[in-house]
């Protein structure tokens, strides 16, 4: 198994991030394109149980998790792979609650860091 760079785990926390912030209208919507459709197309013989509808946080946290498998897929055990859908759902009920936050645009943060002087 090989070890990540931190160059490429920083561009994964990138992506990951970057896909949290997506609206989750978008994400549902990558579902619904003609690759995304061929790619899950199942055989004729075998007949599916029609899924549950997901939520568009539950859809989002999934295609969080879709695309990390996609991209380390090679390097992820069936125990990490079961432990990123753990986080990915614990991330995602906290992103939807801090979306929920209402927010107005002249709402200012809480504290603004300063950083002390150094006396010399």
């Amino acid at each position: 198994m090989s070890r990540l760079s931190r160059r490429e785990f920083a561009g994964g926390a990138a992506a990951l991030i970057g896909a949290t912030l997506l609206p989750a209208r978008v994400v549902a919507d990558e579902k619904t394109t003609p690759r995304a459709q061929a790619s899950s197309a199942t055989p004729a013989a075998a007949t599916p149980t029609p899924p549950k509808p997901l939520t568009a946080g539950q859809a989002e946290a999934e295609a969080r998790v879709q695309m990390i498998v996609a991209r380390y897929g090679a390097r992820i055990s069936a125990a990490d792979r079961s432990e990123l859908v753990r986080m990915s759902n614990d991330v995602q009920g906290q992103l939807d609650r801090l979306r929920a936050f209402p927010l107005d645009w002249d709402d200012q943060p809480a504290h603004t860091f300063r950083a002390p002087r150094r006396r010399r």
